[in-house]
């Protein structure tokens, strides 16, 4: 997001040389992270080195198809906790720990339960392959994010399952500094 500058400050930024301005405007557009720009979509930024971000994703799920006549429930909460750092430019390392809440009563084809537990861990390596920049508007990564689990996520019953998520992500600058376009390609082979 740009700022504008402050009303009294004109007169100050005018006597600026005009490649000053540029810099700054330049310097302005670097700064948007486009990680977690999109939502479900991941951008391609993975930050500079020393960076540290901690994180807190949940997803919800709510309702489903009734079994029968009486009440029925069915509300999950999948929720990661995450401690995100960069040993270098451009490559991130992140470490995750997965919780899973339920209460399902009266659903079609699922057992009635309620409980709350671990559900897992998972490392995320991500490498950027280009920065996006007004010159250059592509930013490419790539990112591979093995996980174990625990807890089937829909059913909710037991499972020891391991996956391997491989993902392309890309974002293009369609309007520089303004607008952004992003996407994901993922390839996600599991065992359980």
């Amino acid at each position: 997001m740009l700022a504008e500058e402050p009303k009294g400050d004109k007169a100050k930024a005018s006597s600026n040389s005009g490649s000053a301005g540029k810099d700054q405007k330049s310097d302005q557009q670097k700064d948007v992270d486009t990680e977690h720009l999109f939502g479900f979509t991941e951008g391609s930024d993975a930050g500079e080195k020393g960076e540290q971000e901690v994180l807190v994703d949940t997803i919800s799920r709510f309702g489903k198809r009734r079994d029968g006549p009486g009440p029925s429930t069915y509300r999950v909460l999948n929720t990661r906790f995450a401690c995100q750092f960069n040993p270098a430019d451009r490559f991130s390392v992140e470490l995750s720990a997965f919780g899973d809440l339920r209460r399902q009563r009266n659903i079609a084809d699922l057992d009635d339960k309620a409980f709350g537990t671990f559900d897992g861990v998972s490392v995320e390596l991500k490498y950027q392959f280009l920065k996006g920049s007004a010159e250059q508007p592509l930013g490419l990564a790539v990112e591979l994010r093995p996980r174990f689990t625990r807890v089937l996520p829909v059913e909710g019953h037991g499972a020891n399952v391991f996956d391997l998520e491989s993902l392309l992500q890309l974002d293009v600058q369609v309007v520089p500094g303004k607008v952004w376009y992003g996407s994901n390609v993922s390839f996600e082979p599991a065992a359980g």
